[in-house]
């Protein structure tokens, strides 16, 4: 079995956490050896792999009663939003309102590509609207946010592993995009140097900062940021939406 401590830059504790090698130690070997690649504060990101998604399983959980009450796609966007934020630290605001700005940020582009997302649904066989799976279900395909992300660099020594703290994180199957808010905190030498033996190691790393700016402002994703996150419809043949892991939530 592969080691994912040995490859670097790998494993990702993510969300309200205080001590991420204390998430790595609890989870990471469960995981790994039962081959999931989330849970609600770590993610695995192999090259290789396929994208982490809004409807990849492992980071939320459904109980029947509220795959019940999320029966419009509002709903669904809400129940995201809610869950993603309780996820971020409660002091860390311009972190959450990063979160509920990208996710306002894939609702726009839903809405700027719809003709094409609705192309592909009938070359697919289904109706542009009204079926099974509608335009809507191609949000939850958008790349999952990991809010105050922890990637995992080395190990100092075997009890000492080495994190590089990134505001968030996101995993498109072919790149590692990290983001950084200029202006939160200074952060230690200990970090930079984690940060710059990160990019060194990791050859697929995409490094971007961005001004913290108030929810409901969407211009960090302007430029090249939104260029590299509003392609995440570009591999999927299908929207599975958010349903698809709530089925798979009861089951597991």
């Amino acid at each position: 079995m592969q080691d994912p401590l040995r490859d670097a830059g790998a494993v990702i504790a993510y969300g309200a956490i205080d001590d991420p090698g204390i998430a790595v130690a609890q989870e990471l070997a469960a995981m790994d050896g039962a081959g999931r690649r989330l849970s609600p504060r770590l993610a695995i990101a192999r090259p290789g792999e396929p994208a982490l998604r809004l409807n990849s399983h492992g980071w939320a959980k459904f109980d029947p009663q509220a795959v019940v009450e999320l029966a419009a796609h509002d709903g669904r966007v809400g129940f995201c939003t809610r869950t993603l934020l309780a996820r971020t630290p409660l002091f860390a605001g311009p972190v959450r309102d990063f979160v509920a700005n990208y996710l306002a940020f894939i609702g726009e582009t839903v809405e700027r590509q719809r003709p094409i997302l609705e192309e592909k649904l009938v070359r697919a066989g289904l109706p542009e609207n009204g079926g099974l799976l509608n335009v809507w279900d191609w949000f939850f395909s958008a790349y999952l946010p990991l809010p105050n992300a922890h990637v995992l660099v080395g190990n100092a020594s075997e009890n000492s592993p080495i994190f590089a703290r990134v505001d968030c994180a996101f995993w498109t199957g072919t790149e590692l995009v990290v983001v950084l808010l200029d202006g939160l905190t200074m952060p230690p030498p200990s970090q930079a140097r984690a940060l710059a033996q990160l990019v060194e190691i990791r050859p697929d790393l995409r490094v971007f900062r961005a001004r913290p700016v108030p929810r409901g402002a969407l211009s960090a994703f302007a430029g090249d940021l939104g260029k590299r996150l509003d392609g995440f419809a570009d591999e999927c043949a299908l929207p599975y939406g958010l349903f698809r892991l709530a089925a798979i939530s009861r089951q597991g």
